[in-house]
């Protein structure tokens, strides 16, 4: 047992990740995790490398049995996920281990800690797909599909992920709103909410001095995925108006044949450097996120260069957003809504004071807060 002395800073604390299949919000999180409790050993069910960005890129991951499967990087990686509860129960950790931190929209939380190692797991959301949220994979918004599923394994499934939730040391959620879902599904408390960490120093700093245009238009940007609903955005987009999509995903496609007769809306089909980010987002009257997010990164760094935020009145949102301040909440996604949105953001006066008073709405999610939140909760834990 680690003595009293002990302290995130001298303590292992071993970490796991889902998996590295992908980069989004979830590994932008474990990178500044890593920051907090660096040159300590790191764990995921699934690693592509090349999907992982500087500074992940370089470091060591220890993978399960799933990784050695063979077209792990086929349709057949969605078969494997079902093996993922199995998968972090088979991992092993040193007998130095002071703490396991593990970071989860999955199943990360079946791991089975060494006797006396406490176990904190920073959650996203429980499983969407598995609680009957609004699922993130086309597969899944099948109503057959899901019904099929539930019928056969959701039951089963959704008993296990509970049982596992009961067993942690301490859940942090990444929202209020994950809060109310983790005491919905698992009917506990949190012991933190410590939103997503957010380069928000670094991201306003980089046109701090830039003289930028702002165009009359507005960006929308992201993943293009079902569940992101850039296709009822396209179909409520209000006349006059004009609408830049950015970025790439499954359903580009589709939601370009959607806005084929609206010369107003245009795309950026392809992915987007962070390097970009700060002036593209700084360049449009406003910034629109059709979603209701469990936290929603992109809206903290549109606000901190200054451009408001148009989203739903729900999620994340609701604790980003400050409405007709720093942006627009709606209660549903309508022309009628939209335009009243819209128009309220073209009489924001874009001026370098503007932007600084946004940017200080911000400070509270900058990367440091996180990583400072984060090391205090472990070190109650590493001490008991």
């Amino acid at each position: 047992m680690p003595s009293k002395k002990t302290s995130p800073q001298n303590s292992h604390v071993s970490l796991v990740h889902d998996f590295f299949i992908a980069w989004g919000g979830a590994e932008m999180t474990f990178d500044a995790i890593t920051q907090a409790f660096p040159n300590n050993k790191i764990y995921a069910a699934f690693d592509h490398p090349e999907t992982r960005h500087a500074p992940l890129d370089k470091v060591n991951v220890t993978t399960t049995f799933l990784n050695k499967f063979p077209f792990g990087r086929t349709y057949l990686l969605e078969i494997y996920k079902f093996l993922l509860p199995l998968a972090f129960s088979s991992m092993r950790f040193p007998k130095n281990t002071h703490l396991i931190l593990s970071d989860t929209a999955s199943f990360a939380k079946h791991i089975i800690p060494p006797p006396g190692v406490k176990h904190i797991s920073y959650i996203h959301t429980p499983p969407r797909f598995l609680w009957n949220m609004p699922p993130s994979k086309k597969v899944r918004s099948s109503n057959f599909l899901r019904f099929m599923w539930n019928l056969l394994f959701g039951s089963a499934f959704r008993i296990a992920d509970f049982l596992h939730a009961q067993r942690i040391h301490g859940l942090i959620a990444n929202s209020q709103e994950v809060a109310t879902r983790i005491r919905k599904y698992y009917r506990r408390e949190v012991t933190a909410i410590i939103n997503p960490p957010v380069y928000v120093k670094k991201f306003s700093e980089t046109i701090k001095n830039s003289h930028i245009e702002v165009k009359k238009e507005f960006l929308a940007f992201g993943r293009i995925e079902p569940y992101k609903n850039f296709d009822k955005l396209v179909k409520a987009w209000p006349k006059g108006y004009k609408l830049t999509i950015a970025g790439i995903g499954s359903q580009a496609e589709e939601v370009k044949k959607l806005a084929k007769n609206n010369p107003n809306i245009t795309f950026i089909g392809r992915y987007i450097s962070d390097e970009e980010k700060p002036k593209l987002f700084a360049s449009y009257t406003g910034f629109l996120y059709p979603n209701i997010e469990d936290f929603g990164i992109m809206m903290v760094e549109a606000i901190s260069v200054g451009t408001p935020v148009i989203s739903i009145n729900a999620g994340g949102a609701k604790e980003i957003v400050s409405h007709e301040k720093t942006g627009y909440l709606i209660e549903q996604l309508t022309t009628e809504n939209l335009t009243k949105a819209l128009e309220w953001s073209l009489k924001i006066k874009r001026s370098v004071e503007q932007r600084e008073q946004f940017y200080t709405h911000m400070l509270e999610y900058d990367i440091e807060n996180f990583i400072v939140k984060l090391q205090k909760v472990a070190e109650v834990f590493i001490k008991r």
